[in-house]
């Protein structure tokens, strides 16, 4: 899709890069996903909230939760600091590498949040 863009004289957005990274998803295609994340910073296309978030899912569903934090970090140090709901199901999950992973990403959201003095809200579901 991305390819036969600019033959047809359409350039490539945020939303197009994020809709074929949501495709990724259905078939556990994390390294294509990292693929187009590079591509669109080619492209000079700045990754949004949702970019992270499809990112992140289809990294987290494929067990590359080090490459999870990696986008996590990365999103945080470009300033996007929303996050949308990665699926996770806690009763399922709860002791699960990814329940451990989760924990993981909330100490390093904790310490990047105490170096600002904003106040925060961390709710477990």
């Amino acid at each position: 899709l991305l390819s036969k863009m600019p033959i047809q004289r359409i350039t490539p957005d945020v939303i197009s890069f994020n809709s074929v990274m949501t495709a990724c998803d259905q078939g556990g295609h994390w390294q294509q996903v990292l693929s187009l994340l590079a591509k669109m910073r080619l492209c000079r296309l700045e990754p949004d909230s949702a970019t992270y978030n499809v990112a992140a899912t289809v990294c987290g569903s494929a067990g590359q939760w080090e490459r999870v934090l990696e986008l996590v970090e990365d999103m945080l140090v470009s300033g996007i600091d929303t996050f949308a709901s990665i699926r996770y199901d806690h009763v399922v999950q709860a002791g699960s590498s990814l329940d451990c992973f989760k924990h993981s990403v909330l100490i390093l959201l904790l310490q990047l949040m105490v170096q600002d003095p904003s106040p925060f809200t961390y709710i477990d579901r």
